[in-house]
């Protein structure tokens, strides 16, 4: 465990005993509500995992290389943003998915590009979105992301060259 893992979960410790000493009821209330909220996520959680793991397995690194690596070209970036684009992973499994897909030879530019669309674009959504905030907004939100997480992916391209 790195050093900054261990300061992390130091200060939570000191912060969580801080707050039973202060009102131990209210602390029990919000573990037991944090309890909650963690069961209620936790089958979402296990079953992106089993696909994470089962995708991982079956398709090998020269094959996760070869779709989204450096070399895929503009095929590996459009599939990149497709997939982003189309797929609902919750935000806690993006970031280890992103680097087991850097770890098998997917490119940066692709990676960040996966995460971008995967976090702010969201094709699945859009009946929902479209019901609350209209048809127009819901368009103009999505575009305006996948826009946006093209900018931000060849940004971090540009910055990790450096």
């Amino acid at each position: 465990m790195d050093i900054f893992t261990v300061v992390i979960y130091g200060l939570t410790l000191l912060f969580l005993c801080y707050s039973a000493l202060k009102d131990f009821t209210r602390t029990k209330q919000a573990l037991q509500r944090a309890l909650q909220s963690f069961l209620a996520i936790l089958p979402g959680f296990l079953v992106t995992l089993v696909l994470m793991a089962t995708v991982l397995t079956f398709l090998p690194a020269p094959v996760i290389a070869r779709l989204i690596g450096e070399q895929s070209g503009i095929l590996g970036v459009v599939m990149a943003a497709l997939v982003g684009a189309v797929a609902t992973i919750p935000g806690f499994i993006v970031f280890p998915l992103a680097d087991s897909l850097l770890n098998a030879g997917a490119g940066q530019l692709q990676v960040a590009l996966l995460v971008s669309t995967l976090m702010t674009v969201s094709v699945t959504t859009v009946p929902v979105e479209v019901r609350y905030f209209g048809r127009r907004a819901t368009v103009l939100r999505n575009s305006l992301s996948f826009a946006y997480a093209f900018v931000a992916a060849l940004a971090v391209s540009l910055v990790s060259r450096l």
